[in-house]
């Protein structure tokens, strides 16, 4: 193979398709026998979502975030922003 045929864009093209089909090909088949072997029944967990347990989860979320904005409000009052602006001058 001399420098010139890998240059060709055809080559290129067929080089990468002719490793990509098959190493996709192959692992779509060792995915599928690692998932075979690896799930059994006692491993399985079904999701059981309900409207209480998006409203808890809500309700973790906004009271985590009211947390973090009143902790770091009080940091970023501190700051004195014509200074901090100056000193990139």
């Amino acid at each position: 193979m001399d420098d010139q045929s890998i240059r060709n864009p055809e080559y290129v093209y067929y080089a990468q398709e002719g490793l990509t089909i098959p190493d996709y090909l192959t692992g779509i088949l060792l995915l599928g026998a690692i998932l075979k072997q690896a799930t059994t029944p006692e491993l399985e967990i079904l999701p059981l979502i309900t409207g209480v347990s998006i409203m808890i989860s809500f309700a973790f979320m906004l009271g985590f975030t009211l947390v973090v904005n009143y902790v770091m409000g009080r940091r970023f009052k501190d700051i004195d922003m014509v200074a901090s602006l100056r000193s990139v001058e």
